[in-house]
């Protein structure tokens, strides 16, 4: 049962800069959480491995659950937009973040797989 004192957002910036008081509160007071997000956040060694070798849960991969979210064909066109959204917005952190650093190529090369995202290599100089 979710314990209603503990919220879970992976997304505050607090929890970027020291996620480990977070997930020491969720081990604590609720090992076994549901989300605001819906999914569910296992923090004990033992509750992770039993949920991994059990054959009652499932098995989707993170494409099958965006593909269902956010529609799309096999080929899962949808996702794969968002997916190059994203890498652009963490490529353009990246410089901001390093300006010294330069892409040594125009164009980068993306994966052409669905199921593993992002560059093949990121060309860069510093």
């Amino acid at each position: 049962m979710t314990s209603p004192d503990v919220v879970f957002n992976p997304l505050l910036p607090e929890f970027h800069a020291n996620p480990y008081p977070f997930y020491r509160r969720l081990r604590e007071a609720d090992p076994v959480h549901l989300s605001t997000f819906g999914t569910w956040i296992l923090t004990r060694y033992d509750d992770a491995v039993m949920v991994l070798r059990d054959p009652r849960f499932g098995r989707e991969t993170m494409g099958d659950l965006m593909e269902a979210r956010f529609g799309g064909t096999e080929e899962r066109p949808a996702y794969s937009r968002s997916m190059r959204v994203e890498g652009q917005i963490a490529i353009g952190t990246l410089l901001r973040r390093l300006p010294r650093m330069e892409l040594a190529s125009a164009a980068p090369e993306w994966r052409e797989s669905s199921t593993l995202r992002g560059l093949k290599i990121l060309p860069v100089s510093l």
